[in-house]
């Protein structure tokens, strides 16, 4: 163990015992998939305490160790008032401070029985994790203020840049080696993958952490006393500029430049304060700035993905910043005591209006607001302001302006985006905070400064309910992956699968007590009640109507067991509420129903009022295995509309198709004439028109028709078919030929595609009696794509 000397000068070394969980959990937190997972949660915060103990254990009774008390119990305090959130309170209390987290409670007592265990969160269950996480970041604030303030805030920067700086190795080896598993293990499931890949796998979060951890390697090469090592952190910079670059992250160019600005301008204000510093000095500071490093990492970002980059500083739109203003809305709506932490996607769920789930506000600042009260955010907020402030303003030193510059960096991005609600990045951000709130061995620590001098009683107080704390929620953090949202629908849904009631119950009843206000436990609740004709589906799908008012699916469950019960009227009222909010998902329901009525009345019985009625129409329409008769009065309805709208070309066509069909080709020319004249660059009205006047025996109109929409349109695979069907109706075959070559040509080396421009090339050869040519056509066709109609025709 290193030395416990009291005084204000460094020890020589970092206190192993300290020094050793400290470095592996700044550098490896981030790559266990960042703290996305219930697992890497566990992992994270179980490494962060035992950092903390150990430091608690080292610096007992040490000055440093009373310097800190002030600091423990403001870490304290936070813990505590998250925590407070998900403990159960009498609902008389909550019903006062948050009517409608008591409502929740309530409500699900009520549904399954017993006492409501009434919360000021409206997500107990989250509430819990993130009080677990919040407890781990508050363990590094405590030990990196420890180690900075014992003389070793170089050893917490160098901690933080190396965790960036394999961060951003791994993200460009994964690009570079276009994998899509991370470590060859995970594959993300909800994030786009773009130019990288990295443990942290939103590139947006990316960009984050590397510019959160860049200013810290920038100063060590500016401290850096060998080539070798300055060389080492200068590469560093350059990796971490250039995966910055390369993550497309608007937020991240943002917090690149803002946090190297705030770093070149402090440390030049800083080095005019030094009147009397040597030359030399004076060249390490503009050499270890990193312009070069910086520079060059964007640049080759740059020139490695051009047309990407340019496109993403190229679009705008204000969504963020809407949702970051409802965000903040929710939190006005619940000032005191917010909705807990962990528990805004369930009480956003209701304010945003739409299908789309918000886990956060992408806004620190909201996100602050709505899950902890405006109050306790202001006071947090003003209180960091003027820590980060004072002590950017007065500091001499170097490595703190650095840490300084790091969290200004990390909370720029977090305006536009979330990498400090990821564990594995929050944690190295709480370290760099504690090494930028603790002062220098230079500075004095009067009691009006913050965090620091504290009576020695409050200390030993302040720290016994932190390691005990600290080892309370060791333990809790064992159970996150059993509280996971995603982890119980998981379950939920393989019980709902495979009929296991009990177990779906069991599972249903734990979801719905730790996350009260979550609309897709109620809709699985619904679901599987209606399945087996429980009469509390209807209980369980109104609740999730009530949760979530935008969402179809509990309408087109509750229009599911309402059919399946006779109930039909019922049924198609449900499905116009699912069809009002998102006809794509309810059609196959809807489709279902009006194949088995098979009238007009039912399908007018669904239908949405206003423009959406005809889109709504057309889909009808388009629903596979409907009665002809059907059909064509539907599209006769969409037909009447004095107004032009977008369904009534589909509706055209398919009458056009009818027509022919039944023999009446004239009706589909007169059909289609007019929209095919004012719709000359529509490829399909152009190709269907052709098909009309061909069916009509009007070849020469037909192959006029095609020419014409050729000419704009030379490349459309459908009119080449259709150019070759004229010319062959013509008795043209060099020019059939020559647009089924240029159809291949188009079709490229696709066998299935290959094998069915043959397969028209042999009807259009047996059209014009070339039964050999025709023959060989078809043996193309069987070559690229063997199918038992092609063999069959063959055989013939």
């Amino acid at each position: 163990m290193g030395s416990r000397t009291d005084g204000r000068h460094a020890d020589r070394q970092p206190p192993r015992i300290v020094a050793a969980p400290f470095a592996l959990t700044v550098i490896v937190a981030p790559e266990l998939l960042g703290g996305a997972l219930g697992w890497s949660i566990s992992a994270i915060a179980l490494l962060s305490l035992a950092t903390l103990i150990a430091a608690a254990f080292h610096y007992r009774g040490t000055t440093r160790f009373a310097e800190s008390g002030g600091l423990a119990l403001g870490v304290l305090a936070l813990t505590g008032w998250t925590l407070l959130a998900a403990v159960p309170l009498p609902c008389g209390l909550v019903r006062r401070l948050s009517p409608a987290a008591a409502r929740h409670a309530e409500e699900i007592a009520a549904a399954l029985g017993g006492a409501a265990r009434c919360t000021l969160s409206y997500d107990p269950g989250n509430t819990l994790n993130e009080t677990v996480k919040l407890a781990a970041v508050g363990a590094l604030v405590l030990t990196g203020w420890l180690l900075a303030r014992s003389g070793h805030r170089r050893f917490v920067l160098a901690c933080a840049a190396a965790s960036g700086g394999v961060m951003a190795v791994v993200a460009l080896a994964h690009g570079a080696m276009q994998l899509d598993a991370v470590f060859g293990a995970y594959v993300p499931k909800y994030v786009e993958r773009r130019l990288l890949l990295a443990p942290i796998v939103n590139g947006n979060q990316l960009g984050g952490f590397l510019t959160l951890t860049l200013p810290a390697a920038l100063v060590l090469a500016v401290k850096a006393t060998g080539s070798l090592e300055r060389a080492t952190w200068w590469s560093a910079a350059f990796v971490m500029a250039l995966a910055t670059t390369l993550t497309l992250s608007r937020g991240a160019y943002a917090s690149l430049f803002v946090g190297t600005a705030l770093l070149a301008f402090l440390l030049l204000r800083h080095r005019k304060r030094q009147k009397h510093a040597p030359l030399r000095t004076q060249h390490r500071l503009v050499s270890g700035l990193g312009v070069l490093a910086i520079a060059g990492g964007i640049a080759a970002g740059v020139f490695a993905a051009n047309d990407s980059v340019s496109e993403e500083l190229g679009s705008g739109g204000l969504s963020k910043l809407e949702l970051a203003a409802q965000g903040l809305r929710l939190g006005l709506d619940h000032p005191y005591v917010g909705v807990g932490r962990g528990g805004f996607s369930s009480a956003f769920v209701r304010v945003r209006g739409d299908t789309k789930r918000y886990v956060y506000p992408e806004n620190f600042v909201a996100e602050w607001a709505s899950e902890w009260g405006v109050i306790v955010a202001l006071g947090l907020l003003l209180v960091l302001a003027v820590a980060l402030g004072r002590a950017a303003w007065t500091t001499p030193s170097r490595t703190r302006i650095a840490a300084i510059a790091c969290i200004v960096a990390v909370l720029v991005h977090d305006l536009f985006d979330f990498t400090l609600e990821l564990l594995g990045p929050a944690v190295v951000a709480g370290a760099l905070l504690g090494a930028a709130l603790a002062p220098s061995g230079r500075e004095p620590t009067t009691p009006p400064r913050l965090f620091t001098t504290f009576p020695r009683a409050g200390v030993t107080l302040a720290w016994s309910f932190v390691v005990a704390g600290a080892l309370l929620l060791g333990l809790l953090s064992a159970s996150v992956p059993s509280r996971d949202v995603n982890a119980l629908q998981a379950t939920l849904e393989r019980n709902f699968t495979s009929g296991e009631r009990d177990a779906f119950r069991t599972t249903l009843e734990r979801a719905v007590r730790l996350h009260p206000a979550e609309p897709v436990f109620a809709l699985l609740g619904g679901a599987e009640a209606a399945r087996h004709g429980d009469p509390r589906a209807g209980l369980w799908l109104v609740r999730a109507m009530r949760l979530a008012p935008e969402w179809a699916a509990p309408h087109i469950e509750a229009a599911r067991a309402l059919f399946a019960t006779g109930r039909r009227d019922q049924a198609l009222l449900d499905i116009r509420e699912a069809v009002r909010r998102d006809l794509p998902h309810a059609r196959g329901t809807l489709c279902t129903f009006i194949g088995e009525l098979g009238n007009l009345e039912a399908v007018e019985r669904a239908a949405p009022d206003g423009p959406a009625r005809f889109t709504y129409l057309d889909a009808v329409a388009r629903c596979e295995g409907l009665p002809l008769e059907l059909t064509h009065d539907i599209d006769v309805e969409i037909l009447k509309s004095p107004n032009p709208h977008p369904a009534q070309r589909d509706a055209r066509m398919r009458e056009a198709r009818r027509a022919t069909f039944l023999k009446h080709p004239e009706e589909a020319v007169a059909l289609l004439k007019p929209a095919a004249i004012a719709s000359p660059t529509d490829v399909d009205m152009q190709a269907a028109y052709a098909r009309a006047l061909l069916a009509a025996k009007l070849s020469t109109d037909a192959d006029a028709v095609v020419a014409r929409a050729l000419r704009t349109n030379p490349d459309a695979p459908e009119l080449l078919r259709m150019h070759a069907r004229t010319r062959a109706a013509l008795n043209d075959r060099e020019g059939m030929l020559t647009a089924i070559s240029a159809l291949r040509g188009r079709t490229g080396v696709h066998g299935e595609a290959l094998a069915e421009t043959m397969v028209l090339l042999a009807d259009l050869e047996q059209q014009l009696g070339n039964r050999h040519q025709a023959l060989v056509a078809l043996e193309e066709a069987n070559s690229y794509n063997a199918t038992p109609d092609t063999v069959a025709r063959i055989a013939r």
